[in-house]
């Protein structure tokens, strides 16, 4: 396991390692508000999910109701003792990063290559979205949605960060509120219910935003295994470093990505999960991982 960091990887600042502070059980914050490689842009050809947008939002089927408020919460990981794990990614996406996809000078931000590992391989996951990025991939919400491997979770709407000093994303100037529930209205146009689970931005909150949060209906995720997929290089030595330290009732984050920031996460998955199941764990949803 040697040279393989499993402490959150922040692009913005530096590494945070061992600290038992919520705030600072930061994930890996992929997409910041900062040009790549000091200014210089990455160079791609524009593709036709690149120009996604608002128009393929889905006619709602139903008439979903907002949830009930629930206790506030922080989930790290279960202790239901239950031999499983989950799995979550996030697809993050700011208006920074959607603008740059759309003027070609950044890929589309949707690992593949990811959901065709996970589907062809029976692997249940959470994934956590941001309403951007959920607007801006209406392909990749519809296959989600209508697959049962998947639960969609919040991941606010445009990925700033909810307190200040949080890795050097901007700071919300909006309605928090609101940064919740247009996210958890646009996936239940899909889903036909509002989701369950919400992921703060880089992990960055207080009490008061956890309690914000439930007062939507829904519970804060963290994690207790940091995937450290940001610029990866050796996913085998990652998934290997991650089966050792997964236990019944982890939360494993990874991101949905893709290059250029997450470029192997799908090669991890391929190792991550074999592993997993060679120690008797099995990937679940975060709802069936939480349940009594």
């Amino acid at each position: 396991m040697a040279g393989v960091l499993l402490a959150p990887l922040p692009l913005a600042a530096g590494v945070v390692v061992g600290s038992s502070e919520p705030e600072a059980e930061l994930e890996s914050v992929l997409l910041a508000d900062e040009p790549l490689g000091g200014g210089e842009q990455l160079a791609v050809a524009v593709t036709p999910e690149a120009a996604a947008s608002e128009a393929g939002k889905p006619t709602p089927t139903s008439d979903p109701e907002p949830a009930d408020p629930v206790p506030p919460q922080v989930i790290e990981r279960s202790e239901s003792g239950r031999p499983e794990v989950a799995i979550t990614l996030d697809a993050d996406l700011s208006e920074w990063t959607r603008d740059k996809v759309r003027a070609g000078t950044l890929p589309p931000q949707v690992n593949w290559e990811v959901l065709d590992y996970l589907e062809s391989s029976g692997t249940k996951s959470t994934v956590f979205v941001t309403g951007l990025w959920a607007q801006e991939y209406p392909d990749a919400m519809t296959r989600m949605a209508g697959n049962p491997l998947y639960e969609l979770a919040n991941h606010s709407w445009d990925h700033d960060a909810w307190t200040y000093d949080c890795y050097g994303l901007p700071v919300m100037n909006g309605d928090p509120v609101e940064e919740v529930t247009a996210t958890s209205s646009l996936i239940a146009e899909y889903t036909g219910a509002w989701p369950r689970y919400f992921r703060f931005p880089g992990l960055c909150h207080d009490a008061d935003d956890v309690a914000l949060v439930a007062s939507t209906g829904a519970a804060t995720v963290d994690y207790d295994l940091d995937g450290s997929d940001a610029f990866a290089e050796n996913p085998q030595s990652v998934a290997n470093a991650l089966a050792a330290q997964a236990s019944a009732g982890s939360i494993v984050v990874l991101h949905l990505n893709g290059v250029p920031n997450a470029p192997v996460t799908a090669q991890i998955l391929q190792a991550l999960v074999p592993a997993l199941e060679a120690k008797g764990l099995t990937p679940v949803t975060m709802s069936e991982l939480m349940a009594e």
